[in-house]
């Protein structure tokens, strides 16, 4: 496997993760905090992810 796709794999891991932790009564903490923009974190990580998986396939990466 190339490490382009192990970090991708990693990174879809980490945003599910975060997701579902936002969803539990202890994230209600942080979206109380930072209001909506909690949801940016998990977005971003998979958009990451994308752009790694992209990478590996050699895909030009805007």
């Amino acid at each position: 496997m190339n490490n382009k796709n192990i970090i991708g794999i990693l990174l879809i891991v980490l945003a599910a993760l975060s997701a579902f932790l936002i969803v539990e009564p202890v994230g209600a903490e942080l979206v109380r905090c930072v209001g909506k923009a909690a949801w940016y974190m998990p977005y971003a990580l998979l958009l990451g992810s994308i752009r790694c998986f992209r990478a590996a396939r050699g895909v030009s990466v805007l």
